[in-house]
């Protein structure tokens, strides 16, 4: 009888150890992906709307099938920036007494901050709407400047700055994945509004 009592409680005891097991790898593996032990889900990243413009919102990124890095971005705030200076269209300093121009100018798309050229290509295609706008001029436009100042010609645009995180992650299988590098970068995107200006040394 004492051999039979001593059995079932050796199984009472090797059951209780299992479940024990089982309930602590459980929780680790509950525990995957959480910002805690050093993974952050995707629908943790911030959605800002890319409001006051109307540009396109931070495209959906599929899982890859192989190990190999993949690039997320998404918008923490977006605003309007006026006439913010674009380029000079006369190259060098001069006594003019006025400025004349009619050509066709193009304002790109431009990048802020510490990036790499993968990340720079994720921030393309995920996050921004405009690349290039051209302003054209059906008659020439003349301005007047100061002779007795040196000064050049310049283009200025209105612009959404937009202010961009980004995330290198590393597929761990299934929806989990490791933060390898993250970034923040401001990116400008040219608006329909330019202006031409002289512009004094």
């Amino acid at each position: 009888m004492k051999k039979i009592i001593t059995f079932i409680l050796a199984l009472c005891m090797v059951a209780s150890s299992a479940s024990l097991a089982f309930a602590t790898d459980s929780e680790l593996l509950s525990k995957a992906g959480s910002v805690n032990t050093g993974y952050i889900n995707q629908t943790d990243i911030p959605k800002v709307d890319m409001t006051p413009q109307n540009t396109s919102k931070t495209s959906s990124i599929s899982q890859p099938n192989i190990a190999t890095y993949y690039y997320v971005c998404a918008v923490q705030w977006a605003r309007t920036d006026s006439k913010l200076f674009s380029q000079y269209l006369t190259s060098s300093w001069a006594n003019a007494s006025s400025y004349t121009w009619s050509q066709a100018v193009a304002t790109a798309w431009s990048l802020g901050g510490s990036t790499t050229i993968d990340v720079t290509n994720a921030i393309k295609a995920q996050v921004v709407a405009t690349l290039t706008r051209t302003t054209t001029y059906t008659v020439a436009i003349t301005l007047p400047a100061d002779a007795t100042r040196l000064s050049k010609l310049g283009f200025f645009s209105d612009f959404t700055e937009k202010y961009v995180y980004t995330e290198k992650r590393f597929p761990l299988g299934g929806s989990a994945y490791r933060v390898d590098a993250s970034y923040y970068n401001n990116v400008y995107e040219p608006l329909a509004n330019t202006y031409l200006m002289v512009v004094y040394n």
